[in-house]
């Protein structure tokens, strides 16, 4: 049972880690990005419309938290999901 547990609070945390903190920094960075250097001073920067670079952050911070709640569910299957008998 120790070894679930254990288990567990690892895939918990590379969850966390993986999906929400890692991808929030990064979008962060992006808005620091857009807000510092925009497309009307910086227009090589953004080879695009700029619209697109924001459409894509907005899905590549809905998809990272689609992938955490894929996480939290599997996590919560492997918890509560009754086993054979071992």
């Amino acid at each position: 049972m120790i070894e679930q547990n254990l288990f567990s609070l690892a895939f918990l945390s590379q969850v966390i880690l993986v999906s929400i903190y890692i991808p929030s920094r990064i979008a962060r960075r992006m808005s620091f990005v857009f807000e510092t250097y925009p497309p009307s001073t910086h227009p090589l920067l953004y080879p695009k419309p700029f619209d697109d670079y924001v459409r894509m952050q907005r899905r590549y911070r809905i998809a990272n938290w689609v992938i955490a709640g894929i996480g939290f569910s599997v996590l919560a299957a492997s918890l509560f999901v009754p086993r054979g008998r071992e």
